[in-house]
């Protein structure tokens, strides 16, 4: 039988993937961000978050892993990824 001190510690390993997949998904934005920079696109690309929001609550749907709650966090990620984004088309205006 599992105690609860293994099940904290398996918790304890998926957060840090979690976290690391975080930071390689932000530099994945950072590069897209600095394309969307050198190419004059938008940050806010509407279409864009709204196929990734459908995708992933449909990944959810079928995981069996409530919906909302699977929205509500890739609504704090795309935010981020925008915040990073517009930190890129900030130092771009900077340096020129």
């Amino acid at each position: 039988m599992e105690t609860i001190k293994e099940y904290r510690k398996l918790i304890n390993e998926i957060d840090f993937k979690l976290i690391r997949n975080i930071k390689a998904r932000n530099l994945i934005v950072q590069s897209i961000g600095k394309i969307k920079s050198d190419k004059k696109i938008n940050i806010m690309q509407e279409d864009r978050i709204s196929e990734l929001m459908n995708e992933r609550k449909e990944i959810a749907r079928k995981m069996q892993i409530d919906q909302e709650f699977i929205e509500d966090i890739f609504k704090l990620i795309v935010s981020q990824s925008c915040r990073l984004e517009e930190d890129i088309f900030k130092a771009e205006v900077n340096n020129k």
